[in-house]
């Protein structure tokens, strides 16, 4: 009977999950990509979990480890795709490959440390099975088959919709810098009456193209506006500010506000003020 020498299958599946990543970085190989895609989301994860806390070969049946590797597959990839959500990444491709293939290849590492620990004799291997064998279980094990079943289907359509629709709920970052581009000491900067000048920068980090317009407010009256100008993914737009207020300002807010796309509310703000104490900005 054919048979994988133990760790292979780990080896192998972190093999498969790096030729993925190329696969994905790359933007080749459609039809494999496609296919290790579905096996990385729905068998991937549930394998090399069960794998590593199953190590002996008489742990469990061949079919109970892959019914069992279907279904924890899929509460994996749902824990994994919430923690993502709580992240300024969002569950989007990129983010939600990386750290399932990093779980992949950390579970792996440590279920061929565990098995090391086993005679060799006694280590779970693969071996071949026969597809009626499959069947037979499936077909008297009812609880499996809708497990089974609902895990596909579940699966499926969550590469479908990881893969095919676009992802929102990026952040984009709005901050401030000092004339000399620092981003502190700002009662440092200059007194009044004379020129308060600063850096505002906007970076993109939405995973899609947006329009940004920046207002300068002192006291909540606009007195620059820069842009509308547009960012692409990735991009980041800095421009120098110049202010001169007068010495009756003392004891003033400045406020910069980002608005994003059409949306007259603000986006961010950062906010200023002017000391009363020592007549600089702080």
């Amino acid at each position: 009977m054919l048979s994988l020498k133990p760790e292979k299958d780990f080896l192998l599946l972190i093999l498969l999950t790096i030729l993925l990543n190329l696969f994905i970085l790359f933007e080749m190989a459609n039809s494999l990509r496609n296919v290790f895609g579905l096996l990385f989301i729905i068998f991937f994860p549930g394998y090399v979990l069960q794998a590593t806390l199953f190590t002996a070969q008489n742990d469990l049946k061949i079919v109970v480890r892959i019914v069992l590797s279907f279904a924890l597959s899929i509460a994996i990839v749902s824990l994994l795709g919430l923690a993502l959500n709580f992240t300024p990444w969002g569950i989007k491709l990129h983010p939600f490959i990386i750290i399932l293939s990093l779980y992949i290849s950390a579970v792996s590492l440590i279920g061929i440390y565990r098995r090391s620990k086993l005679p060799e004799e006694q280590r779970f291997k693969i071996k071949r099975i026969k597809p009626t064998t499959l069947i037979n279980f499936i077909g008297s094990h009812k609880v499996f088959s809708v497990v089974l079943v609902g895990a596909v289907v579940f699966a499926m359509f969550s590469v479908y919709s990881l893969v095919s629709t676009p992802r929102y709920g990026g952040f984009t970052e709005f901050y401030l810098l000092t004339s000399d581009k620092k981003a502190q000491d700002y009662s440092e900067m200059v007194k009044i009456n004379k020129d308060i000048e600063f850096i505002l920068g906007v970076a993109n980090f939405e995973s899609e193209g947006s329009q940004y317009t920046i207002k300068i407010q002192l006291d909540g009256l606009t007195k620059m506006s820069i842009g509308p100008f547009y960012l692409e993914h990735g991009k980041k737009f800095q421009e120098t500010v110049d202010l001169s207020p007068p010495a009756d300002y003392i004891g003033s807010k400045i406020d910069c506000v980002l608005l994003k796309n059409d949306n007259k509310k603000p986006y961010r703000t950062l906010h200023m003020w002017i000391s009363k104490g020592n007549g600089e900005l702080s």
